[in-house]
């Protein structure tokens, strides 16, 4: 091992610290770090950033799906929101690449005044996005499956991308059900996301997730160990009538998991920034 890949391992393994420090002793994320650990082999920024660099080295586009709509008010949270922001910063910074985020209607508004706040222009059409530099898209993905189907096909169409990117993004269960992190059967509320990731994973698109329970979109990567030992997670302990569990089934090819989404997007743009030696 050189002296620079030594540096990359040890800084990556402090940023996976970093956003798996536990200060509520939730537990859950030392959980699901040990796991998605185990699957990467090596520190999660370090195997996801190298890879997301390597898809995105010449430019191109990153799909970044992200929102959850919260039943107790009918919002979009922000955990997701600001991670993704920051991470099309990064991308846009490190490789010229432009991003694409597809989100629920209720996160529209929050997601176009992050991304600016971040220093991107932001677009609603692909179109303008591709024209202009340093620019970023953002669309609504539908709560109807189907129509979301027919999206995910146009999107790919419009604008294939060299990435796709889930952060805090409802996965349905096996049965097809989005729970919340209780167990509330959520899926009226939820944008269809997963056909987005799901066609471009058909396509062999490379993905990546990042996720803080299980119940998120690229968690059945680690699928054993969510059933095995997340609260609610396992079939029959939902608590809703679909009685399958809150784990989400779609698995993403790389993993990040952190105590708060938003703590594993930051710490993924700073291994792009030291991977990619763009430290701005």
């Amino acid at each position: 091992m050189t002296q620079r890949a030594l540096t990359e391992y040890n800084l990556c393994q402090s940023l996976d610290d970093l956003m798996n420090l536990d200060p509520r002793g939730y537990g859950v994320c030392r959980i699901l770090y040990a796991a998605s650990r185990a699957v990467a082999g090596e520190p999660t920024t370090l195997a996801a950033g190298r890879a997301l660099c390597a898809a995105l080295a010449n430019g191109g586009i990153a799909h970044i799906i992200t929102g959850f709509v919260l039943p107790a008010n009918r919002c979009g949270e922000m955990d997701g929101i600001v991670g993704s922001a920051m991470l099309a910063r990064a991308l846009a910074r490190a490789c010229g690449a432009k991003s694409l985020l597809a989100v629920p209607d209720e996160c529209l508004d929050a997601m176009r005044a992050v991304l600016r706040v971040a220093g991107l222009h932001v677009y609603g059409d692909v179109e303008a996005m591709l024209r202009f530099p340093n620019s970023a898209c953002v669309v609504a993905i539908s709560k109807d499956a189907a129509i979301a189907a027919r999206q995910a096909a146009s999107l790919a169409a419009a604008c294939r991308p060299a990435a796709a990117i889930a952060v805090e993004a409802p996965g349905a269960n096996a049965k097809g059900v989005y729970h919340n992190a209780v167990g509330l059967d959520v899926t009226e509320l939820e944008a269809k996301s997963d056909a987005l990731f799901i066609h471009l994973q058909s396509l062999g698109v490379p993905t990546f997730a990042i996720g803080d329970l299980g119940n998120e979109i690229g968690m059945g990567a680690i699928g054993e160990a969510l059933l095995r030992r997340v609260p609610r997670a396992a079939p029959g302990r939902c608590g809703c009538p679909c009685g399958g569990g809150i784990a989400a089934a779609t698995a993403a090819d790389h993993l990040i998991t952190a105590t708060a989404s938003d703590w594993g997007a930051y710490a993924l743009a700073a291994a792009i920034a030291l991977l990619s030696g763009a430290p701005d």
